[in-house]
């Protein structure tokens, strides 16, 4: 008897003991697919930095440094850094411009944290800056920015319509159904509200609109 109930006590324990860590390999696992899946995403072709760096100026103790790189095959990055007067290691901070702006626009907050002890790191973003198309910088942007809406439409598409479905096996009646949900779901670019919601608003502060 005792020996029947300790059997039954070590395979408790193996139970209980087993059944967490099949949890913890689980989540393991499917944190492990989502790196995955995220790193197959910015994946690009390998190349070398090639980097360039070349003393610009010296000004009030801090020195401006130009600098340039390869991001891929087709694009070379510049950017400035300013070190501060204090020698040896120091932390860095790397600044980064908003919508329309370049990395000359961040200077003034690069020199403050320089006064600091701070190396400080700049570079002009895609289509920003240097980065620019000669008179076509602005239309570049918009392009990349109406691509980008346009896949994230299609992945909310793709939701309630397979890649590589026949759209014409699709009845009219469900088109309007997936029509509806979509212009129903709230969107956080709206402030939660739905794209029915707005549109609704917009026709009641314009009544005369046609």
């Amino acid at each position: 008897m005792a020996n029947k109930s300790l059997t039954i006590l070590t395979t408790l324990i193996a139970l209980y003991c087993v059944e967490p860590l099949n949890a913890d390999l689980l989540t393991i696992d499917l944190a492990n697919q989502t790196r995955e899946q995220f790193l197959k995403i910015i994946d690009r072709p390998k190349v070398e930095l090639l980097a360039e760096s070349s003393t610009v100026s010296s000004q009030d103790g801090f020195t401006h440094l130009k600098f340039s790189y390869n991001s891929d095959s087709r694009n070379r990055v510049p950017g400035i850094a300013i070190t501060p007067s204090i020698h040896g290691k120091r932390p860095v901070v790397i600044v980064m411009h908003g919508t329309g702006g370049s990395k000359e626009r961040m200077i003034p907050v690069m020199t403050q944290l320089a006064k600091l002890g701070f190396y400080t790191v700049a570079i002009d973003g895609r289509y920003h800056g240097a980065r620019k198309k000669s008179n076509q910088g602005n239309s570049d942007y918009n392009r990349a920015i109406l691509r980008a809406t346009c896949e994230s439409q299609n992945d909310r598409l793709r939701h309630y319509l397979p890649r590589g479905l026949d759209l014409a096996t699709v009845s009219y009646q469900k088109l309007r159904s997936i029509q509806d949900m979509l212009n129903e779901r709230p969107r956080k670019i709206l402030q939660d509200a739905s794209p029915a919601e707005r549109f609704h608003q917009l026709l009641i502060s314009n009544p005369n609109s046609n």
